[in-house]
């Protein structure tokens, strides 16, 4: 079926149903698993339907009936669409000629239909139509206790090294945020939870980096050639981490996208760009700013990055400064 202009004027489509009964094709004969997918032959928007046994066989006497007439679809005595019958359809059928919006509230529609019940509005309360204060003020409280406790753990286990990671992942949030800001994204809870989520992964690169780098120094190299071969070494694992971050993220959009699921789609934009960001930042930034401390009176000081009384072995050659 094809979706169609509505008719001026309508009649109930009635058929036999079990027991030799004639009734009205109703809601109550469709299952609710309506669907918007994309034609496999075509690629465009459309919706897919099934009725159950008896809906089949009525749907059927219907279609065979009343070919290459509109059928009227009513929800809440509102029209809401008219296809037109193209073929004789028994339980399966699809409607095509959609917009995707269309289709996917369409298929809403249908579910809704199916239910074996009716709605009745118990409450109503009306929310600001992005977020209500009170969700944003704890999200954010949330997210800055989780921020404070995570800078205090690479601060104090990493010493210098999580001051450094400290102002990286800074300059991170404030790139991210920016391009939230250029690109008129849309903060939704969901979309906070993702960005503060994602300041945890571009720690955790950090962190990759920073432990080749004290293997490095333990092993007697010079802090330069420590972040060089740290980072060297560091690359493949947040290289592979990342890519399927990114993989996972795209899957998770293109689902949101097929469920007509803004929550999950804005969840997985916010992760994507901020995963991209933070593997720059991981790499660029964090590595620009140890280079820096190379050749200053910092880089001579390797209790700043290692702990040297209990981590270098005994006999081990000393770290030299470079």
């Amino acid at each position: 079926a094809s979706s169609a202009a509505a008719c001026p004027s309508w009649q109930r489509a009635a058929a036999t149903g079990n027991g030799g009964v004639v009734k009205p094709l109703t809601g109550s004969f469709l299952r609710p698993t309506s669907q918007a997918v994309s034609a496999p032959d075509t690629g465009f928007p459309e919706v897919t339907f099934e009725f159950n046994g008896e809906g089949a066989s009525m749907f059927e006497q219907i279609t065979r009936r009343d070919l290459q007439k509109p059928l009227g679809i009513f929800l809440d005595n509102q029209l809401i669409s008219a296809p037109i019958i193209q073929a004789v359809i028994t339980s399966t059928g699809r409607i095509t000629g959609l917009a995707s919006a269309e289709a996917k509230r369409l298929a809403i529609q249908l579910n809704a239909g199916a239910l074996p019940v009716s709605i009745k509005v118990v409450r109503e309360q009306d929310v600001s139509s992005t977020l209500g204060d009170d969700s944003l003020h704890k999200s954010l409280v949330a997210g800055a206790i989780g921020v404070a406790l995570v800078a205090a753990f690479v601060l104090l286990y990493y010493r210098f090294l999580g001051l450094v990671s400290i102002v990286s992942f800074s300059i991170y949030a404030l790139l991210v945020l920016a391009i939230f800001k250029m690109t008129n994204v849309t903060l939704t809870l969901s979309g906070i939870a993702a960005f503060i989520i994602s300041i945890g992964f571009a720690v955790d690169s950090n962190i990759i980096i920073f432990e080749r780098m004290r293997e490095e120094l333990r092993s007697g190299r010079s802090l330069g050639g420590s972040i060089e071969t740290g980072f060297d070494r560091a690359w493949s694992a947040i290289r592979d981490s990342n890519v399927a971050m990114v993989i996972v993220m795209c899957i998770l959009w293109w689902f949101g996208d097929q469920l007509g699921e803004p929550r999950v789609i804005g969840f997985a934009i916010i992760m994507l760009i901020s995963v991209l960001v933070s593997m720059f930042t991981a790499i660029t930034i964090s590595r620009t700013l140890l280079r820096q401390l190379v050749g200053t009176g910092i880089s001579k000081r390797t209790e700043l990055f290692v702990d040297t009384k209990s981590e270098t072995k005994p006999g081990a050659p000393q770290p030299q400064s470079s």
